[in-house]
């Protein structure tokens, strides 16, 4: 698998790298990212290759994730977050997604995944919405949670890492923040953004599943 998985990863990576260093505010603090904000997500184009697809003609199950993430390495690149994370012994560890397939992915078409992040305290919500080519219909939809680990243990504020270690502007940042504060209003609110409901509703499912895999652990003593 890695002999395949590597070359996307570099290859996103590079594609990244490339809009960043085409970008207007390379160099300075980055005061735009793209993936924040409802009306910003970031893009990541690709086509269901060989590897991807499966005896049924359509991409498969598992490359959805696979696609998730190489989207994930380019924004990180494209955002100027990559590398300063890697220099201070950072990185994002995914703890949990959850995966809604609505429409198939022919062999070898292209598609496109809309990008966008959103922080809960600690936790990092990354909402990627797979499209075609043209940005039509909705084809599936992956909401991540991830923390980052920093030297072997979680950043519990992800919002200042982001500014002191990646130097990306404040302003940037509070765009990110939802709180837990804020849970209830997300329940009660049809105005909260289609991530925080999502969130909401994942936080409430997590619950659940600790419950099963505490009560088995009781039984395995």
């Amino acid at each position: 698998m890695g002999l395949v998985h590597t070359p996307k990863t570099i290859a996103s990576i590079i594609r990244g790298q490339i809009k960043l260093l085409r970008s207007s505010s390379y160099g300075g603090t980055r005061r735009k990212l793209a993936g924040i904000g409802q009306d910003n997500p970031h893009i990541y184009v690709a086509r269901a290759g060989l590897f991807d697809i499966d005896y049924l003609g359509h991409m498969n199950n598992t490359a959805y994730l696979t696609h998730s993430e190489l989207a994930r390495w380019q924004l990180v690149a494209e955002n100027g977050i990559l590398f300063p994370m890697i220099n201070s012994n950072a990185a994002f560890v995914v703890t949990g997604n959850s995966v809604r397939y609505r429409k198939e992915i022919l062999a070898f078409s292209k598609f496109l995944i809309e990008t966008r992040i959103e922080c809960t305290d600690k936790n990092m919500w990354i909402d990627h919405v797979f499209r075609d080519a043209d940005g039509g219909r909705i084809k599936s939809q992956v909401l991540v949670k991830a923390v980052i680990i920093q030297n072997g243990r979680v950043v519990e504020n992800p919002e200042n890492f982001l500014v002191e270690t990646c130097k990306i502007d404040s302003a940037v940042i509070d765009q990110l923040k939802h709180h837990e504060d804020d849970k209830m209003k997300g329940e009660r609110s049809s105005l909260s953004s289609p991530i925080f409901q999502k969130i909401v509703q994942y936080n409430r499912l997590e619950k659940i599943q600790q419950h099963v895999a505490s009560r088995d652990d009781e039984k395995q003593k």
